[in-house]
């Protein structure tokens, strides 16, 4: 694989572990094209393969430093995008959908 996988090559690794896992619950992300907050939610969690541990310190680094300077900015968005759907919808927010803290 390219050092960025393409689309197709993205579809066909998923289809392969799902096949590989018994499964179609996988999601699989190229965090080098996803947004902030689920780049911050994947370097929390647990890492199962790293191919390139450089290229993995990288993004995590990368993660923390876009991370640290734009959390005051998405939290205030966040608590405003939540009081909006409060006053219109009634909807009270879905805490599992906002970034972790």
């Amino acid at each position: 694989m390219n050092a960025t996988p393409s689309f197709q090559e993205g579809l066909d690794l998923g289809v392969a572990l799902c096949e590989a896992l018994g499964t179609e619950r996988v999601d699989l992300v190229n965090l080098n094209r996803a947004h902030l907050p689920l780049c911050r939610r994947a370097i929390r969690g647990r890492l199962l393969y790293e191919r390139d541990p450089a290229r993995v310190s990288d993004l995590i680094e990368e993660t923390i430093l876009r991370y640290t300077d734009c959390a005051p900015d998405l939290e205030a968005f966040y608590r405003d995008y939540d009081q909006v759907l409060q006053e219109a919808y009634g909807i009270r927010p879905a805490c599992d959908l906002r970034p972790c803290t």
